[in-house]
C-alpha cells in the first residue's frame, strides 16, 4: 500500500477543510505544512500539497517545494482552493507561476468554494471587492465529491490505494 502524505497551508480554515476531505478518503495522514518534516516526506510515496490561490500564486508552495525538494517522492499533486472561478489558461497561469523549477511538474486541480459574505475575513472581502470576484455567485461542492478529481488522479497513479 501506498504511503500517501496531505500537506497544506491554510490562514483561514478553507484549505485546510479540502485537505481533510482528501486525508479522509484516502485514509492517510495529514499534516499542517508548519509541522512537516524532511523525514514525514521521505517515507512517502506520493505528496499531496494544497494552499490557497492567490492571483497565480499557490500560497507556501514556492517555499514548500525548495525546503523539501530532495525529500519529495516523484508523485507529487498540488491543489489550490479559492473563491473565484478558474478555466483553463487561469490555471495555466497557476502552473507556470509555481511549477516552473519543479524537476517534473505535479498535477495541478483547483477547487473553487463558496462562503457566505459574512464569513469571509474582511482583508479578503476588500481584495475580492478591488478584484471584482462576486462569493455569492459561486457553486461548491461539500465533502469528497468536492475533491473527486483529486481522488481519481491519485487511484490512477496508485492503485495500491484501495480507497
Amino acid at each position: 500500500m501506498a504511503k500517501i502524505v496531505v500537506v497544506y497551508t491554510s490562514q483561514t480554515g478553507f484549505t485546510q477543510q479540502y485537505a481533510l476531505w482528501i486525508a479522509k478518503a484516502l485514509h492517510c495522514e495529514l499534516l499542517d505544512s508548519k509541522f512537516v518534516t524532511t523525514q514525514d516526506l521521505a517515507k512517502s510515496n506520493l505528496v499531496i500539497y494544497g494552499g490557497h490561490v492567490i492571483g497565480h500564486r499557490i500560497s507556501g508552495f514556492r517555499q514548500f517545494y525548495r525546503r523539501y525538494q530532495e525529500a519529495l517522492p516523484a508523485n507529487l499533486f498540488v491543489f489550490g482552493t479559492g473563491l473565484s472561478q478558474m478555466d483553463g489558461t487561469s490555471q495555466q497561469h497557476v502552473r507556470a507561476h509555481n511549477f516552473h523549477r519543479c524537476s517534473a511538474p505535479p498535477q495541478f486541480f483547483y477547487f473553487q468554494g463558496h462562503l457566505a459574505p459574512a464569513d469571509i475575513p474582511l482583508r479578503f472581502r476588500v481584495g475580492m471587492k478591488v478584484r471584482g470576484i462576486e462569493p455569492g455567485k459561486a457553486r461548491c461542492d461539500v465533502g469528497t465529491q468536492a475533491v473527486r478529481p483529486l481522488l481519481d488522479a491519485v487511484v490512477q497513479q496508485e492503485p495500491s490505494t484501495g480507497w
